[in-house]
């Protein structure tokens, strides 16, 4: 008995395998691209921030900030200003 869904060159799950070549081409050439450009998909550098931004921060840069945002109080700041030499 031969059932027309599954009989044929393609017809028994075979396509299948033409789809999962094109994926994994695709990663491959996406990965080769950021590899040669060294930039990430929104223009930024690998190192840098993940939208284009200055780099990274220093220590006490990021203490500052956590300080104006109020996560942290004065005495801690200036605990971690003074370990960081700033």
């Amino acid at each position: 008995m031969c059932f027309p869904v599954f009989s044929g060159f393609m017809g028994g799950g075979l396509w299948i395998f033409p789809l999962f070549g094109l994926i994994i081409m695709t990663l491959f050439l996406l990965l080769l691209f950021r590899l040669l450009t060294g930039r990430d998909r929104w223009g930024g550098p690998f190192c840098g921030t993940a939208y284009g931004g200055e780099g990274a921060a220093s220590p006490a840069d990021i203490a500052r900030r956590r300080y104006a945002r109020g996560e942290i109080g004065k005495e801690e700041l200036d605990d971690i200003l003074a370990a960081v030499g700033r």
